[in-house]
């Protein structure tokens, strides 16, 4: 069981992406962009699903500030998987 952040703006991609996860035996916390991943990502999840292009923060930035910025340090080495409309 691992502990799963899925960020897209689009909710039935968050609700599919999700209900997948969970039913497998994961925990899923969710974002709808950059930004709010930003706050969520210190429940520490061990993988994110990140869509790269929303609003506000597209995740090319949201990548972009976890692995460069030093405030997010401690997330640097968590996986990042890139997807993107289906």
């Amino acid at each position: 069981m691992a502990n799963v952040l899925v960020i897209d703006d689009k909710e039935n991609n968050l609700e599919m992406i999700s209900t997948f996860l969970k039913i497998e035996g994961h925990i899923v916390k969710t974002a709808s962009n950059g930004r709010e991943a930003l706050e969520v990502i210190a429940q520490k999840p061990d993988i994110i699903f990140c869509d790269y292009n929303m609003p506000k923060m597209n995740g090319y930035e949201f990548t972009k500030q976890i692995r460069t910025n030093p405030k997010y340090g401690e997330y640097s080495q968590i996986p990042i998987i890139g997807i993107g409309d289906f």
